[in-house]
């Protein structure tokens, strides 16, 4: 074996290593199973703070790996232009966290649930938000905790990869007493984690995904529209909704 091949193989494994590292491997799903004896028919969605933070990332560093100077210049040009597209979208004044909570309470009420949104009483430890279900304060049926995981664009590498509009988020629900988790679901529009291998891959179990329609061949195209960008966001923010509606749906 030459030494180009071998170093070929050993970046493909460091390739797919990546891939394997960037997508979060969720907890067991829990469907929707109410308490005995008990119909849900009143909902409290938890809604996560604003402002967002945003991913914009690439999985792999394969495109400009075998390019030299002329490389590394587009590398640190496209690092560059994710800074700008997560600077232009975290001062756009979108609400996308609070959004999405609303997106989803909207798509139960349609389902036949009375839902209200409230925005938590979250705590900050060393720059980590948490929210104690337990401690939530509500005389609904039961409790809904919106976290999203991922929101942004993401590129998870290989030769025609583009930048994905994505949304991934937990949906955690408990009944009347705040302790018993009746439903846990998660839940990706755009990208959707995968586990890679060198033949083919494969969706992590757990996961229910919506693959996206358009997406953006460079971060530059992303800054191109912008207003377009956000949209696709919101309409990966749907998507989930849809999925939460299914899940629950009576």
């Amino acid at each position: 074996m030459s030494y180009l091949t071998r170093s070929l193989m050993v970046a493909m494994l460091a390739c797919n290593a990546a891939i394997a590292v960037a997508a979060p491997k969720p907890a067991p799903r829990l469907e929707f199973t109410p308490p005995a004896g008990v119909e849900i028919k009143t909902i409290t969605v938890i809604a996560p703070p604003d402002p967002a933070y945003f991913d914009v990332k690439r999985f792999d560093e394969m495109k400009y790996a075998m390019s030299g100077l002329i490389g590394r210049t587009l590398a640190s040009i496209e690092k560059d232009d994710m800074k700008k597209v997560v600077a232009a979208l975290t001062s756009s004044g979108e609400k996308f966290r609070a959004g999405l909570a609303e997106r989803i309470a909207e798509r139960l009420r349609t389902a036949g649930y009375t839902v209200t949104i409230d925005p938590g009483d979250w705590k900050s430890t060393d720059g980590n938000l948490s929210l104690a279900l337990a401690q939530v304060q509500s005389p609904s049926d039961a409790v809904m905790l919106v976290t999203p995981t991922t929101m942004g664009f993401i590129n998870p590498g290989g030769p025609f990869s583009t930048f994905i509009p994505s949304v991934l988020a937990r949906v955690e629900m408990v009944g009347p007493d705040r302790t018993q988790t009746i439903y846990r679901g998660f839940h990706a529009a755009g990208w959707i984690p995968q586990v890679p291998g060198l033949v083919s891959v494969k969706k992590i179990k757990g996961w229910t995904g919506t693959p996206p329609t358009i997406t953006y061949k460079e971060v530059g195209d992303i800054l191109k529209d912008l207003p377009g960008a956000v949209k696709l966001l919101y309409s990966a923010e749907d998507a989930i909704a849809y999925g939460v509606e299914a899940d629950l749906r009576k």
